[in-house]
């Protein structure tokens, strides 16, 4: 390890437990999953990594208010970070009193997110279960009016088919509450029901524009070509089949390009031309609602490129703290889960390099296993594959029931991270 190679952030989950029951919550998928709250005195373990660190985010899997030694853990990344480096938090806004907003920015916080995906009450308590609207947005507005000129305080928006044609609007009150920054991600479906609102594909735009003559053909396409083969093996004689060509014309323009197609997904109808066109729409008039009302925005793509692919933990140098100590390469490594992409579910189980009650965090982030790890996740396109365009994924290869080992012979695997595309975004 280099003298000078240490983490530039850290993520801490500072709690794994939660007051709200959200929709697309990674929480009600864990397969196992024990909720607590970190102590203050692990948190001050991390004082040595604090120092050199540009930046500390106090969130995971939970709501990091649930934690009573939140405004100490402030306090004391401040003190040991000094005037320079940031402290982040992001919050459902639920237990965001006035008094306990003053006091975390009186103790050094530099920016605050809320989780806010509507300002319709129907459609934000059918998002955000158990939350308490009128509190909620009371706090929200509190903190923006008292505070916004002091701390960055955004709002985090996930975007679904639920909520995607409010978003310019969402946009224009946010900023007439005087909102720092909207922060926006697609969906990361950890069950079918909430893949059922992913307004996104995992297909490739190389992968879309290779295959766009089969999209929504249906399995007919299939059947014309296994009945042409058995009547060229079979019979001697070929037939005539527009179908046929158009999945060897798919392939062929496939592999010029260097992708593999995902035929399953393609014929299927989940590749929604008319719905990502209508992401694009909005988007692009979010954008100028943005501009108009002065106000920052951040929105994921409409679509990715699969060579464009890359880990925003390992781009922004970021270490992730579990609430018990555990270090995990990224946030998705925290907890054992379930994960639904793909048309299939998977179990994805968490890997963890080291504890810090044994180890420093630097000595952790320095270790063989960890160093290896980064930077084979470094050239992430051509280390990794990428399940989204591949048939067998959809079809539910071997591979694709965990994330233990992948066909490149990667373990554990980053083959169906929703965030390495960007259409999945970490605030960090």
């Amino acid at each position: 390890m280099l003298a000078d190679d240490f983490p530039l952030a850290l993520q801490v989950e500072v709690s794994s437990a939660c007051n709200l029951d959200c929709f697309m919550c990674q929480r009600r998928s864990w397969v196992s999953g024990e909720e607590g709250l970190m102590p203050l005195s692990l948190f001050r373990k991390l004082e040595g990594s604090l120092c050199e660190a540009e930046r500390v985010i106090l969130y995971g899997i939970g709501e990091p208010l649930m934690n009573s030694d939140i405004v100490e853990m402030v306090a004391f990344a401040r003190r040991v970070m000094g005037k320079g480096g940031e402290i982040s938090l992001s919050t459902n806004g639920v237990l965001l009193t006035p008094k306990l907003a003053g006091m975390l920015v009186d103790a050094g916080l530099t920016s605050l997110y809320v989780s806010l995906d509507s300002l319709n009450e129907e459609k934000l308590k059918k998002i955000r279960r158990g939350i308490d609207y009128v509190g909620a947005l009371e706090n929200l507005k509190f903190l923006l009016k008292k505070f916004g000129s002091d701390v960055e305080v955004g709002l985090e928006y996930v975007v679904m088919r639920e909520n995607l044609g409010e978003l310019p609007e969402f946009v224009a009150e946010a900023a007439g509450m005087d909102a720092n920054h909207i922060f926006v991600s697609h969906i990361v479906p950890y069950f079918e029901e909430a893949a059922s609102q992913a307004v996104y594909t995992t297909v490739s735009e190389e992968a879309i524009e290779a295959g766009k003559e089969l999209l929504g053909r249906g399995w007919r396409v299939i059947v014309e070509a296994a009945r042409f083969f058995v009547s060229l093996g079979y019979v001697g004689s070929i037939m005539e089949s527009s179908e046929v060509e158009l999945l060897s014309e798919a392939w062929r323009k496939a592999e010029a390009m260097g992708v593999e197609l995902n035929v399953p997904l393609l014929l299927s109808g989940e590749v929604d031309v008319n719905l990502l066109e209508a992401v694009k729409k909005t988007f692009s008039e979010t954008e100028r609602v943005a501009r108009e009302h002065g106000v920052k925005i951040t929105l994921p793509p409409v679509s990715f490129s699969v060579k464009g692919r890359s880990c925003p933990y390992v781009e922004k140098k970021t270490a992730v703290i579990r609430w018990d100590g555990m270090v995990a390469p990224c946030q998705e490594y925290l907890h054992d889960h379930q994960l639904y992409v793909n048309k299939h579910s998977k179990t994805f189980k968490a890997h963890l390099f080291g504890d810090i009650k044994k180890s420093s965090l630097k000595e952790i982030w320095g270790s063989g296993e960890y160093t290896e790890f980064r930077k084979k996740i470094e050239a992430l396109p051509e280390t990794v594959p990428w399940c989204g365009n591949c048939p067998y994924s959809t079809l539910k290869c071997w591979f694709v029931d965990g994330n233990e080992l992948d066909c490149y012979g990667n373990s554990p695997s980053c083959s169906e991270c929703i965030y390495s595309t960007g259409m999945a975004k970490c605030n960090i």
